[in-house]
């Protein structure tokens, strides 16, 4: 493990949930703010945000690596082989957070999903690390993942790399739940390196179809991306 998170753990929510949102809430130590950096990484996919405002405009994070060994036990059909392919890494990213911290009670919140970790049968539990580090005129305060953290569903039911996602805008995410402590990932956690992926332009569609009162559209190319809706119905509808 890199020793930047040497007293940083990883943690998780319960193991069914499609996409939990962990929280820490830290005070600012006194004195003047200098800089404060978030080190940071999850599997599959992390999104993070300091009192709810997003620290990057990268998306899909962390890159995709090999994670971390696959036991045959695990793999799946098109993977047939077991033992390493080389050094298992987990990529980690480095955020400066100063313009995103205040003089109260702070909140980093963190939303993890499935990504290729688990599409691709790394692991079967989604989780992540992180180390808040704070420079003020008076010394260096790091606050990490310990264990000390809640958890919330979120009104993301359902997501996959491939098929998707469901989304119930009227489920309920209030109630909040201690974190556990996971296992360690078998790989070295490494600074990423490069350009991680970004939303880039918007793509015009086409309805193509309607059948059985679903409609089909066709952006004429392939993408990764995202679809926007907007819509308007009663509550419940």
């Amino acid at each position: 493990m890199d020793n930047v998170f040497l007293n940083a753990k990883w943690i998780c929510a319960e193991k069914s949930v499609s996409s939990p949102i962990i929280y820490k809430r830290f005070d600012l130590p006194s004195g003047m703010l200098r800089k404060a950096t978030l080190r940071i990484t999850g599997v599959g996919y992390f999104d993070a945000k300091i009192n709810g405002e997003k620290v990057t405009d990268y998306v899909l994070l962390p890159v995709a690596s090999d994670y971390e060994p696959r036991p045959l036990s695990r793999k799946a059909l098109y993977y047939p082989i077991e033992g390493r392919t080389g050094t298992s890494r987990i990529y980690y990213y480095e955020f400066d957070v100063s313009n995103l911290l205040t003089k109260n009670e702070n909140v980093l919140s963190v939303q993890l999903g499935n990504g290729w970790y688990i599409a691709k049968d790394f692991g079967d539990q989604k989780k992540t690390i992180f180390q808040i580090e704070v420079h003020t005129n008076t010394g260096v305060t790091t606050f990490n993942s310990d264990g000390t953290e809640t958890w919330t569903n979120s009104k993301i039911l359902y997501n996959n790399i491939f098929t998707g996602e469901i989304i119930d805008l009227n489920a309920e995410v209030d109630k909040l739940f201690p974190v556990q402590i996971a296992e360690s990932p078998d790989a070295l956690l490494t600074k990423a390196m490069g350009t991680p992926d970004k939303i880039i332009k918007s793509v015009p569609f086409t309805l193509i179809d309607e059948i059985n009162g679903r409609k089909i559209y066709d952006l004429g190319q392939s993408i990764s991306g995202i679809v926007r809706v907007k819509t308007s119905a009663k509550c419940g509808e």
